[in-house]
Parts: C-alpha cells; structure tokens; sequence
C-alpha cells in the first residue's frame, strides 16, 4: 500500500513526547487513523504540524501529497452564503463544477441551505459546510481536528461515511477525537 504521510521520531513538549519517546507512525491510503487523547495531550499541535501550521522541535513529516485541513474553526466567511464559501474554496483548488458543489451539498443535507449565510446557520451545520469542503478538495489525505465535535449522531454517521468513501476511493483520514473507537485504527497520546 501507499504511504501518504509518514511521520519519523517526532518530538515536541507541546505533545508530551521526550527524546526517550518519539513519535513514529505511517497514514496508508484507505486509512483511517484516529489521533486519540485527553484535553491537552497535543492532539491538535500534532495535526497542525502535519498540516506545515506548526513544526515540531525534533524529527520528521512527510507527505507524498498535498492534504486538506480542516481545524476547529469553519475557515469561512461568516457573512458569505453556504454557496459562495464552497464556490470561493473551489476556485482556489481549481476544480469544482456547480453541478459538483450541489452534489457534495446534497450528501451533507445543506442543499436546502445553500443561499443563507453561513452564519445563520447551527455551529453543526457550519462544521459540516466546512468538512463538505474536503470532499470538493483533490486531496487524498484529510487532516481533520475533532470533526465530529457539533454533530449530532445523524450527521457523526453521515460524516463517517463520506470518509470510509473517501478511503475506498484511495484517500485516507488522519483524525482527532477524544475517545478511541474500538477496532479501529488509533494513536494515543
């Protein structure tokens, strides 16, 4: 299989990793790899080094691919309509139809709410305006920061189906939570 990250002997204080512990870890395509730890574990520092945000003290990050990152914050303009974000996000990774923007927001269930600015809708319904953006990027590694915080359980299982899609398309998945998911593939922190 592939590797599209690959991360080698990282150390840093703000993830509680010494010299005697370094992190080593491999994210393949199909992969969905779950980043778990308490509140201040550095779960966040981590993906955000992945993402070239931040760089860690001592070791190595790297890609074979772009990726996409999706963090606590939607990254949008609150005042833009749901339309106008996705469109303005699809003009910067060149691709991306009216037909295609329609398409990931029907998935979503935003269809309905694609005129309305984005900051009339739900902080749930905002988080998803902004991982739909990961379905509408050519990226095949997603970086997400604890994705499923705001959603509830109907759209946590619709999100978990668009990245099990995204992997049986090649793509992986490389997450945030707080609670390891039994059977899955998990990095504790």
């Amino acid at each position: 299989m592939s590797i599209l990250l690959a991360v080698t002997d990282l150390v840093d204080s703000r993830i509680s990793l010494s010299l005697e512990t370094p992190l080593t870890f491999d994210v393949f395509k199909e992969d969905i790899l779950y980043v778990c730890g308490r509140n201040g574990s550095g779960k966040t520092t981590l993906l955000r080094m992945v993402a070239d945000l931040e760089t860690p003290i001592k070791g190595n990050l790297s890609k074979s691919s772009g990726l996409f990152f999706c963090g606590h914050q939607t990254g949008m303009k609150a005042s833009l309509s749901v339309w106008d974000n996705l469109r303005f996000r699809t003009s910067v990774y060149g691709n991306g139809s009216e037909s295609h923007i329609d398409a990931v927001l029907g998935i979503f269930e935003l269809g309905k709410k694609k005129h309305y600015p984005l900051e009339t809708l739900s902080l749930g319904q905002q988080h998803l305006v902004s991982l739909a953006s990961a379905v509408l990027s050519p990226h095949l590694l997603w970086v997400f920061d604890e994705p499923f915080a705001h959603l509830d359980a109907q759209s946590e299982e619709l999100l978990m189906t668009v990245m099990k899609n995204h992997t049986k398309s090649g793509g992986a998945v490389l997450l945030s939570t707080h609670v390891a998911i039994n059977g899955e593939k998990t990095l504790s922190l």
